[in-house]
């Protein structure tokens, strides 16, 4: 959501109850998080131009079905 101050679901928060290790794509920019230990949660902005051709091409390709 825009502005960041709107999201549903912070970086942090999806580092928090999810875990480590998880992917994390959000419409708004995050900072990455720090895990501990040395860890770090990589965030990514996602943008539904860039996901959905891979997720119709991975569907295709993998022969699922409804």
């Amino acid at each position: 959501s825009n502005p960041t101050m709107n999201a549903e679901c912070t970086a942090i928060d999806a580092f928090k109850h999810a875990g480590g290790d998880i992917v994390f794509g959000s419409g708004s920019p995050f900072e990455n998080v720090d895990l501990g230990n040395g860890k770090v949660g990589h965030v990514n902005q996602a943008n539904n131009m860039y996901l959905f051709p891979g997720i119709g091409l991975g569907s295709l390709l993998s022969g699922a079905r409804l």
